[in-house]
């Protein structure tokens, strides 16, 4: 990816990644953009893969 200029103080870079498209029953590629977060002081979490016992979930990114 390209990483273009910042466009203010406040964004942060979201990198792209897969994601879950339930309409499409398929994951989709979301390019990576710069997003100014809800709150201040807030971090981007990418998604994961977890394990749990024999089970694998999918985390979607989210603001922490």
């Amino acid at each position: 990816e390209v990483v273009i200029a910042r466009p203010g103080r406040s964004h942060v870079w979201v990198p792209g990644h897969w994601d879950w498209a339930p309409g499409r029953r398929d994951y989709v590629w979301v390019p990576g953009t710069w997003v100014r977060p809800h709150r201040r002081h807030a971090v981007w979490v990418g998604p994961r893969w977890e394990h749990r016992g024999h089970d694998t979930f999918y985390n979607r990114g989210h603001w922490r």
